[in-house]
């Protein structure tokens, strides 16, 4: 399955952190990610999502997200700001037409 994180309020956190850190807080976001899958290859596909391939079932899936979603309540510091990121998520099968079209 195709995953898709979509970083919510991305307009109000770049300005929170500018331009300039702004790469820091998505590689920050990314290396959770990468650690909550189980080190599976982050990729991001817009400015404000993030995208990975998931084996799970779908039952794991959601267990998985579930995890994210609670491990994403930590705040993360960045330039000396502490910023709360929440994400949504949209899943697709790979046997579908275009999966990123449908989970993004």
């Amino acid at each position: 399955m195709l995953v898709a994180a979509q970083i919510d309020e991305f307009d109000a956190l770049t300005l929170a952190v500018g331009k300039a850190d702004l790469g820091d807080l998505l590689r920050r976001i990314a290396e959770h990610l990468q650690i909550a899958t189980g080190g599976a290859a982050i990729n991001p596909t817009e400015p404000r999502t993030l995208a990975w391939v998931s084996a799970l079932s779908v039952a794991e899936l959601e267990a998985q997200l579930s995890g994210i979603r609670a491990m994403m309540r930590s705040p993360f510091e960045i330039a000396g700001r502490r910023l709360g990121v929440s994400l949504t998520y949209a899943v697709a099968g790979l046997d579908a037409g275009d999966p990123a079209s449908q989970a993004a």
